[in-house]
């Protein structure tokens, strides 16, 4: 869900709580749609990346316990996930990603 109790908004959220107090976090983001599938309500889901991209930007704009340092953040996406290429080339850019090593779960 996006915007009730427990939907990917309030993630983010409780997220920023955790990093203002100097905690890191890890989620793994899998179940999110694939850019392009059909919404319940007729719509297209604007995909997995739109979302991440977000909550990159909250742990870069939140300083861990209010130091200098960017807040710890780990994603992780299953291998099989429609959107799996784009997460890879996302986390493979090193100019704008330099917080995390690129982990992509699997189903084993």
């Amino acid at each position: 869900d996006l915007v009730n109790e427990g939907g990917i908004m309030d993630l983010w959220v409780r997220e920023a709580r955790l990093f203002k107090y100097g905690s890191g976090t890890g989620s793994n983001f899998s179940r999110l749609r694939g850019e392009g599938e059909k919404l319940a309500g007729g719509g297209k889901s604007s995909g997995l990346m739109s979302f991440l991209k977000i909550g990159d930007r909250a742990a870069g704009a939140i300083k861990s316990g209010g130091t200098t340092r960017r807040a710890a953040k780990m994603v992780t996406v299953d291998m099989d996930h429609p959107d799996i290429e784009a997460y890879i080339d996302w986390k493979g850019d090193r100019g704008a990603r330099r917080f995390a090593a690129l982990v992509t779960g699997s189903k084993i």
